[in-house]
């Protein structure tokens, strides 16, 4: 008989939070003795230190594609939620909330994720208050100083406790973020949404580096995740210029995800296949950006059929498709949806035949290209999804492909006919 993944449950009871779900159950109490307990599979209970988001702003932004699996248990998502345990989790989140005192709120709900080892720091120490208005995502990093000091902290908020008392860039120093002052104005720059490993890694790593990017943004009058990314990965720096990095950093759409590094990126790549010696080139604009972008591919998906090199068969789809999310399952319709969509698919042939990727053509609500990947778990989850010149979609098409993956992923689960 087939088996469903039931929905969590969210209460908010005697100053703590609940959630119980499949995979696990767990009470956080966030004031005024930060406390946060997780019951494993064999019923024992633990410390945890929650990573999804605890206090949004009362009208928060639209989440986007990366957000639907890594914050399963955030306060602002209720998608693949029925209405009732929708309204349940908004409750309790919104009396979570109320638990805290207005102005500490406040400080906290500007970030994404990563917000539990602010809140001790919050009630024990004055100064960190003080530094989290001079300075949010310096003072987020050192909340969370595990993620850049390769230490395993069963608190990272019990080591910040006896750093505080130093100047920023004393701090930065202590993070692993060398620089000085010019780094400290640097970090003053960052929107919150910029407080997460994956862009203060990069950021950190080019700082180390010296690299002549990071120099650029002293120019930008504010900094958002477009921008860094751009001036701090190795494989995009040396084609940015600060008329690209302002131009970027101004595009709301670049605040938590990037849309144009990743159109760089793919544009390089398909350039070193056509030609492998070709010159580093400088983009001064989103405009060169885009034409470059758009040139490269058409290049590569109009090639003349004898420098196509023929390639073994494709896997079968990892999850099944249905009627308006159907797989691509030979290299033929790849190149095809390549052509079809103004986008450079075709270069992950040998990943899709390694089984590292794959590719659905999504036609509603709108028609888009889909690509989803295997996590370290080998759990698949959604990696892209763009409209035809790699332009973003509408909400609703993110929507329909997540619902479709929780639909296929179940599918798969269920147990076969004896």
């Amino acid at each position: 008989m087939a088996t469903t993944k039931s929905m969590p449950e969210f209460e908010f009871c005697e100053g703590c939070l609940w959630i119980t779900d499949a995979l696990a159950t767990m009470w956080l109490r966030a004031w005024p003795n930060p406390e946060a307990n997780e019951k494993n599979h064999q019923g024992e209970w633990r410390p945890f230190r929650p990573e999804f988001r605890l206090v949004q702003p009362e009208s928060p932004a639209e989440l986007t594609a990366h957000d639907y699996d890594h914050r399963r248990l955030a306060c602002d998502s209720t998608d693949g939620l029925d209405a009732p345990t929708a309204a349940s989790k908004q409750a309790a989140y919104a009396s979570l909330r109320k638990s805290l005192l207005p102005s500490h709120a406040a400080l906290l709900e500007p970030f994404t994720g990563y917000q539990w080892n602010m809140l001790p720091l919050l009630h024990e120490r004055p100064l960190f208050s003080d530094l989290l208005q001079a300075n949010p995502v310096l003072a987020w990093c050192v909340a969370n100083n595990d993620l850049f000091r390769k230490l395993s902290a069963r608190s990272p908020a019990f080591q910040a406790r006896w750093h505080l008392h130093k100047k920023q860039r004393e701090l930065l120093d202590w993070l692993g973020f060398p620089g000085g002052e010019p780094a400290v104005k640097l970090f003053k720059k960052f929107t919150p949404a910029l407080a997460s490993p994956r862009p203060l890694h990069l950021l950190q790593a080019a700082l180390a580096d010296g690299a002549q990017s990071i120099r650029q943004l002293a120019h930008v009058p504010r900094i958002n995740w477009g921008a860094l990314y751009l001036a701090t990965d190795p494989r995009l720096r040396d084609h940015v210029t600060p008329g690209l990095l302002t131009e970027v950093a101004a595009q709301p759409t670049e605040e938590t995800e990037s849309q144009l590094a990743g159109m760089m990126m793919d544009a390089l790549n398909v350039q070193k296949q056509i030609d492998p010696w070709s010159p580093c080139q400088s983009l001064p604009s989103i405009a060169a950006l885009v034409r470059f972008h758009d040139r490269i591919v058409f290049e590569f998906n109009n090639r003349p059929p004898g420098f196509v090199t023929p390639s073994a068969p494709y896997p079968p789809p990892p999850l099944r498709g249905n009627s308006s999310v159907v797989p691509v399952t030979t290299a033929a319709d790849l190149r095809k949806e390549g052509r079809e969509q103004g986008n450079c698919v075709a270069i992950f042939e040998a990943a899709v035949q390694a089984g590292h990727r794959y590719f659905y053509r999504v036609l509603k609500p709108e028609r888009a290209t889909l690509c989803i990947m295997p996590g370290n778990s080998g759990d698949w989850h959604i990696s892209e999804l763009r409209k035809k010149g790699n332009k973003a979609v509408k909400p609703v098409t993110w929507l329909h492909a997540y619902k479709w993956l929780q639909w296929a992923k179940a599918d798969n689960e269920r147990p076969t006919q004896c």
